[in-house]
C-alpha cells in the first residue's frame, strides 16, 4: 500500500493546532482513524486490496483494486457505520464520541467528495440523473446554512460549513468512482 500525505495537509494541521484546543484535535484525529480503519477492515474482508491512501487538506482517499457495485457500497457505507462505535465508550471518551457521530453523520449526505455521496453515485448509476440530485441537495444545505444563521441565529458556523460543503462538491469532478472509497 502506497501512503501520500499531501503538501497542504501540514499546514491545514497546523492551522487547526493553533484554532482547536488539542484535546478536541486529538478526538477528532481518533474518530477519524476509526471511520477509516471501517473502510479498510471492509476492503479487505470484500477481498479488495487498498492500493493507495492519499491524505489531504480534504480528507483521506482510499484507492482499491477494483470490486462489484455491491462490494463498494459495502465497503463506502462501513466507514460511518464502524465510525459510531465510539458512542459505546461515551461516559469514558465523551470528545471522540461526539466526533464519531458527527463525521459520520456529515460524511453520509449525499454530496461528493463524501460517503454518502460515492454510495448515491453507484446505485443512481445515471451521471445525467445523480448531477441534478446533487444539486438539489447542495441548495438544501446552503439553505440550510442560511436558515440556521438568519432565522434561528446559532451563528455563522453552520452557513460556514455548508459553504465549504458547497465548494467541495462543485471541486468534485462527477465521472464515476469506480474503485475510490472515501
Amino acid at each position: 500500500m502506497q501512503l501520500t500525505i499531501k503538501n497542504n495537509t501540514y499546514i491545514y494541521l497546523t492551522i487547526l493546532l493553533f484554532l482547536v484546543p488539542l484535546p478536541w484535535l486529538i478526538a477528532w484525529l481518533v474518530a477519524v482513524c476509526i471511520h477509516e480503519l471501517g473502510h479498510l477492515s471492509a476492503v479487505r474482508l470484500c477481498g479488495g486490496k487498498v492500493e493507495r491512501l492519499t491524505i489531504s487538506v480534504g480528507g483521506f482517499c482510499m484507492r482499491s483494486s477494483p470490486m462489484s457495485d455491491t462490494k463498494r457500497v459495502i465497503c463506502t457505507l462501513c466507514g460511518p457505520l464502524v465510525g459510531l462505535l465510539p458512542l459505546i465508550s461515551y461516559r469514558t471518551f465523551p470528545r471522540v464520541a461526539i466526533c464519531a457521530w458527527f463525521l459520520s453523520a456529515y460524511n453520509l449526505l449525499p454530496l461528493l467528495p463524501l460517503d454518502g455521496g460515492h454510495i448515491l453515485q453507484i446505485l443512481m448509476g445515471d451521471d445525467k440523473w445523480f448531477r441534478r440530485v446533487q444539486s438539489v441537495f447542495a441548495f438544501a444545505v446552503v439553505a440550510l446554512g442560511v436558515y440556521t444563521f438568519v432565522v434561528l441565529k446559532i451563528g455563522v458556523l453552520p452557513l460556514l460549513i455548508a459553504v465549504i460543503l458547497l465548494l467541495k462538491h462543485r471541486k468534485t469532478p462527477c465521472k464515476k468512482a469506480s474503485r475510490r472509497v472515501q
